[in-house]
């Protein structure tokens, strides 16, 4: 008896709810990037296949790297590694270095997302061309998107790795700046191949990433990539710290100024219709 007192009450005499004046202060504005992003994000999460193979395959690295300092099989070497790092030794610390730079670009390569930011479009690869917002724009925010989630799982690996390695505060730093300048690279690097040869004749959203090429050849440029910055490193010697960052910070600058214009130009020219 109460409820029903209490529900004739609220809504008034006439028996019917009073409805809230929404006006436009009770709307969120955000910028075309913002709002960009925001759709690439829950395009990459609420898409299941995006989800499984873009987004949940980068919980793999932070757990391998728990799993291979706890496993019986692999604990007693990495221990002894470990001593060996500890000496400052040169050969460990080109180890370690190699071993960032390994999952900087492994991680941001297999999970896809920048390999496939134009494929994910699909046959509203036009779409792109007639919302109004610049190319440029739009070619950022889809590497924002990949960063967001490479970086995150490039950081969180490396505090692990340097954590179980007794790094020092200063070497943890450099380390995951060296890993977030690695995925800078290899990101850029799938965006300007996606962009040039996207998948796009695709059923479904796993038919679009099965069989797509790019995230091969992302990987493989990458791995060509690291081979290169870690025998310069070698033939360096003590350098090597100051030389990777300035190896790695200028390759990254080229490769930003190539995507964004190319890029753009392969929106523009349609080259992805040939």
């Amino acid at each position: 008896y109460l409820r029903g007192v209490y529900l004739v009450s609220s809504t008034g005499r006439s028996g019917r709810r009073q409805k809230d004046v929404v006006g436009l202060q009770n709307f969120a504005i955000k910028t075309p990037f913002r709002s960009y992003m925001a759709k690439e994000i829950k395009t990459l999460v609420r898409t299941p296949a995006y989800r499984k193979y873009c987004v949940v395959v980068n919980l793999i690295w932070p757990i391998l790297v728990v799993a291979l300092f706890n496993i019986p099989a692999t604990a007693d070497s990495i221990r002894a590694f470990r001593d060996t790092f500890g000496r400052g030794l040169f050969l460990a610390d080109m180890v370690m270095l190699v071993a960032v730079i390994a999952l900087a670009f492994f991680a941001t390569a297999m999970n896809s997302i920048a390999s496939t930011a134009f494929t994910r479009e699909g046959s509203h690869i036009s779409f792109i061309k007639h919302i109004p917002m610049t190319y440029d724009l739009q070619i950022r925010a889809k590497v924002w998107v990949s960063m967001l989630f490479s970086g995150v799982t490039i950081a969180v690996t490396t505090v692990i790795l340097c954590i179980y390695m007794e790094c020092s505060v200063i070497d943890s730093v450099y380390y995951v700046v060296l890993g977030i300048l690695g995925s800078g690279i290899c990101t850029y690097t799938g965006v300007l191949l996606d962009s040039t040869h996207p998948k796009l004749d695709w059923e479904d959203e796993y038919g679009a990433l099965r069989g797509n090429l790019n995230a091969f050849f992302n990987m493989a440029i990458a791995i060509v990539i690291a081979i290169v910055l870690c025998v310069a490193g070698y033939l360096v010697s003590y350098a090597v710290y100051i030389i990777f960052f300035i190896i790695m910070g200028a390759i990254l600058v080229i490769l930003r100024s190539i995507t964004m214009r190319r890029s753009a130009w392969n929106i523009d020219t349609d080259v992805y219709s040939y």
